[in-house]
């Protein structure tokens, strides 16, 4: 129900996007490699914690009555944009397991 435009203005959306796909899993990756797990284990932990946001967040956001607007243009960014990151995230994490 909210235009799309509105979508792509709110800069607090690109900043949780900026955090979900590429800080949280590069954080992910850097800490399985100090643990000392195999690289299938880190290319795995990494790719799950690149993937967008649940739809569930805006479910469970409605149902608390907390921004489910703000949630709805989460789970939207996010979907649009880790088709792009994802790869760029697998890359560096490929780069990560070498070192």
């Amino acid at each position: 129900t909210v235009p799309y435009k509105k979508m792509f203005i709110n800069l607090k959306i690109y900043y949780q996007c900026l955090i979900r796909l590429f800080v949280a899993p590069l954080t992910v990756a850097l800490l399985c490699k100090l643990v000392g797990l195999d690289s299938n284990m880190i290319l795995f932990g990494t790719v799950m914690a690149s993937l967008p946001t649940a739809a569930n967040t805006v479910m469970f956001s409605e149902r608390f009555n907390i921004k489910s607007d703000f949630a709805a243009h989460g789970v939207g960014l996010t979907t649009l944009l880790s088709s792009a990151s994802i790869p760029i995230i697998v890359y560096i994490t490929m780069m990560i397991i070498k070192i």
